[in-house]
Formats: structure tokens, C-alpha cells, sequence
């Protein structure tokens, strides 16, 4: 497992998740839905979306949840190699 902050570009040991029954069950959906369909390498859980100053709608949080393979990373960033492989 890894935990990394694009925002500031960090690897962490630990975090906290707090959810709402409803985001619990499209958590674990999403979850399960990764974990038994391989066409399926990640996905995104985002909470409700706000509008910027241009319009554009933007989600306030975001969960990116990948699968990987050590045996092939191709399909990572060269940034999310490094996370996967060193931890760092």
C-alpha cells in the first residue's frame, strides 16, 4: 500500500478516512469492482463538486485508488513508479 499527496508531492505511513454510511458503500463498491474485473486498474471517489471562479466544476476531495503489479508498471508515471517501488 502507498499513500501519496500530489498536492504536495509526499508519501505518508498513515492517514485517516472519515465517511458517511452512503460513501462507505461507494467506497467499498468501488473497492470490490477493482478488486474482480482486471479491465478495471483504477478509479476515482470524489465528493460533491464545487464550481470555480471560471465555471469549471471541481470536486472538493478526492480518493484515487490504482492497482498495481510490481511485475508491470507501465501504465504509472514515472512519479508514481517512484512511489510504488521506493515508498518515497
Amino acid at each position: 500500500m502507498r499513500i501519496f499527496n500530489g498536492d504536495n508531492k509526499k508519501v505518508y505511513n498513515g492517514i485517516e478516512i472519515y465517511l458517511t454510511p452512503e460513501e462507505a458503500e461507494d467506497f467499498y463498491f468501488r473497492l470490490n469492482d477493482l478488486a474482480n474485473n482486471p479491465k478495471i486498474r483504477d478509479d476515482v471517489i470524489m465528493s460533491e463538486s464545487v464550481e470555480d471562479e471560471k465555471g469549471d466544476l471541481k470536486c472538493k476531495k478526492i480518493i484515487f485508488i490504482g492497482l498495481y503489479n510490481l511485475n508491470d508498471l507501465s501504465q504509472f508515471s514515472e512519479r508514481a513508479k517512484e512511489v510504488i517501488l521506493k515508498d518515497k
